[in-house]
Order: structure tokens, then C-alpha cells, then sequence
């Protein structure tokens, strides 16, 4: 397994001097990234309990104890590997300051959007969804305290109206959650709450985006936009829902995919018109292979996570072809514990529920 060795001191090195200093960090701490072969010997070991106690070797050595209270293995894995990548994702802020921390505050910011739409799906169905707080990872701007007492809330209603009340994500924001209740309340639909996150986060991006154009930053976010606003069209269109009447009201702000071609995807006859109509986009890289076998499969699950995972390789791969003295380098880090802690994940449910190796393999995240 990968040493937990400590970070290299870099001499001469001083924090706050641009992405200088917090890139050199992050290439040191490159090394202890689990990779292939770590996840098979993972897997090797037979049960999640020794899983467990096969990640004393890595760099997950010190979050194991505060995991260790937990009952069940698989929720030690999950507590293990949260306090993993809020440690992780949380150092990123501390080595960045000034235009760089900017960027980081922008990146680390799509989990303010998973963390306040998972809070609202959850309370919104708790005979669904238990043990909301081992899935609220709080790596962005919402800290641990807020979205601990968010989790606690009894009601939706009242998790709404501490947002409102605390500001969260932003007083805009809050606000626009409860005016929209009265409609949550006549469809008894979370989504329509979340489709209000979704919005604010993507018109945030927008704004701030126009200090990062032509990054590797725009280019990861604009397509995490794409992602959302591709799939919620498929959805639409495998619901045979009518086609909006004026598709830039149903889209979130932000992406490259214009809502000509959306709406040209919702309308598309079969799968061939479908690819045909996104075929004019320049599409983020292992796209087109996606749906290539999307139109194979007809998995619409299979294909989001086909995407997801290729728009995931890209922004690793910024670790060797980004620029190694700007925001490439926090991004192919970050993207990187994300993928770790998804596939431990997958690998102590696999173990549990006595799924091949083959199996799980095929369904790990780039590393």
C-alpha cells in the first residue's frame, strides 16, 4: 500500500505566493494518491473490517479512530474516508491566498450545491434516506456547524427557514427557496427546491468565472454545468415530458451546450438523430465513446456515470498537461481524493455484498 509518509519540506517556499507554494505541496502529497494496485489489495483483504484496518498503511492512518465509534463496517468506511476528504480538501484553503484562494473557494464550492441539495432530498424523504450526516461532506464554504444543524432539523420547512434565517448558501438564495415552498407544497417534489440550488450555484459560477477565462478552472466547471443540464434533458425525454417552450427557462446559466441543442437532443426522434445533434459540439474528452455505448445499453444511470467519469479523468490528467504554476494543479488534486474516496468506497460495498473484483473494476473512478 501507499506510505503515509509526510509532506517534503520545500525550502524557500512561502504560503501565499500565488499557487506557487501550494502546488509544490500537492505534488508532494501526489505520492500517496492510492492507485489500481491499492485498491486491489483493498479488495484482497477479504472483509470491510480488515479493509479497515489494511488503510492503517495510508495516508487514511489518522482518520481512522474518530471512525472506530461508529457501528457496522460500512459506516466506518464511509466516516473514515469523509474526514479523509474534508481534511484533504480543507488543506487546499490553507495553502492559497489572495487571486489563487479566489479559485480554490470557486472549486471547493460545488459541495455547498451537493451538501444543500443532499439536506433538502433527505429531510424531504426520511423514510427513504438515514444517516443524513455521513453524507454531507463539508468541503466548501457551508462549514460543519451550520450543515450539522441543517441535518438535525426536524422538517424541511425548518432546515428552509434556518437557511433563511443563517443566510445559506446566500441571502438571495435562501430566499428563493422559500418563496418557492408554496409550490414544493402543492407537489410534495424536492426537486423543485433542488432546481433552485442547482440554478443559484450555476449563476455564482457564471459570475465569478470571468476572472478565470480560458482556464482549466472555466473548462471543468462549464462542463460540470453541461453534465447537469445534458442529463436533466435526457430525463425529461425518457419521461416523454412535452419540450419546454422556451428552453432557456429550464437550464441552469453557465454551460457551453446551448439550449438549440438541448432542445434539439429533447426532441430527437431516436438515439442516432440524439448523438447527431450534439455531434456539432466540441464534447469534453471520452464523451462520445459514452454514448456510443449508451446506445447499446439504453442505461441512462450507466451513462451519467460514464460522464462523470470522463469529465473526472480530464481533470486529473491536469497533474501532468496543466499549467504547473497556476490552478491546474488544486483542481487534478482535488478531482483525485474525490475519486479516491468514491472508490474505497465502492470497494468496502463490494466486499460486503460479495461482488467479484471484475465487477467493481469497471465501475472505479480514474485515479
Amino acid at each position: 500500500m501507499t506510505n503515509n509518509s509526510r509532506p517534503i519540506a520545500l525550502r524557500g517556499a512561502v504560503p501565499g505566493s500565488g499557487f506557487d507554494y501550494g502546488n509544490a505541496r500537492l505534488r508532494a502529497r501526489r505520492a500517496q494518491l492510492l492507485d489500481g494496485k491499492d485498491f486491489r489489495e483493498l479488495y484482497a483483504a477479504g472483509s470491510a473490517d480488515r479493509m479497515l484496518g489494511a488503510l492503517r498503511s495510508t495516508a487514511y492512518e489518522r482518520d481512522l479512530e474518530r471512525a472506530l465509534v461508529h457501528r457496522g463496517p460500512l459506516r466506518r468506511i464511509d466516516e473514515t474516508v469523509r474526514h479523509h476528504l474534508v481534511r484533504s480538501l480543507g488543506d487546499l484553503r490553507r495553502f492559497y491566498e489572495g487571486r489563487a484562494a479566489a479559485g480554490i473557494e470557486l472549486l471547493l464550492g460545488r459541495w455547498d450545491r451537493h451538501n444543500l441539495v443532499t439536506i433538502v432530498r433527505t429531510t424531504a424523504r426520511p423514510t427513504v434516506y438515514r444517516e443524513l450526516d455521513s453524507l454531507v461532506v463539508p468541503a466548501g464554504t457551508v462549514g460543519a456547524g451550520p450543515l450539522a444543524e441543517l441535518a438535525s432539523q426536524p422538517s424541511l420547512r425548518s432546515a428552509i427557514e434556518l437557511m433563511v434565517a443563517w443566510d445559506l448558501p446566500s441571502r438571495r438564495t435562501s430566499r428563493r427557496l422559500l418563496a418557492e415552498w408554496p409550490r414544493y407544497a402543492a407537489s410534495n417534489d424536492p426537486m423543485v427546491l433542488e432546481e433552485v440550488l442547482q440554478r443559484a450555484w450555476a449563476e455564482s459560477v457564471d459570475d465569478a468565472l470571468g476572472d478565470w477565462e480560458g482556464s482549466d478552472l472555466e473548462e471543468i466547471l462549464r462542463s460540470e454545468i453541461d453534465l447537469l443540464n445534458l442529463l436533466s434533458t435526457l430525463r425529461r425525454r425518457d419521461d416523454e415530458g412535452p419540450a419546454p417552450t422556451d428552453p432557456e427557462d429550464t437550464l441552469l446559466v453557465g454551460g457551453t451546450l446551448r439550449p438549440r441543442v438541448l432542445d434539439e437532443v429533447h426532441r430527437a426522434s431516436d438515439r442516432a438523430q440524439l448523438v447527431a445533434a450534439l455531434a456539432g459540439h466540441r464534447l469534453p474528452e471520452g464523451w462520445s465513446g459514452a454514448f456510443e455505448q449508451w446506445s447499446s445499453d439504453d442505461d441512462l444511470a450507466g451513462l451519467a456515470g460514464r460522464l462523470e467519469r470522463a469529465l473526472a479523468g480530464r481533470a486529473i490528467g491536469l497533474f501532468g498537461r496543466g499549467d504547473p504554476l497556476g490552478i491546474s494543479i488544486p483542481i487534478a488534486y482535488a478531482s483525485a481524493k474525490e475519486c479516491e474516496a468514491r472508490n474505497i468506497r465502492l470497494v468496502g460495498r463490494a466486499l460486503v455484498h460479495r461482488l467479484p473484483l471484475n465487477e467493481v473494476e469497471e465501475d472505479l473512478f480514474p485515479w
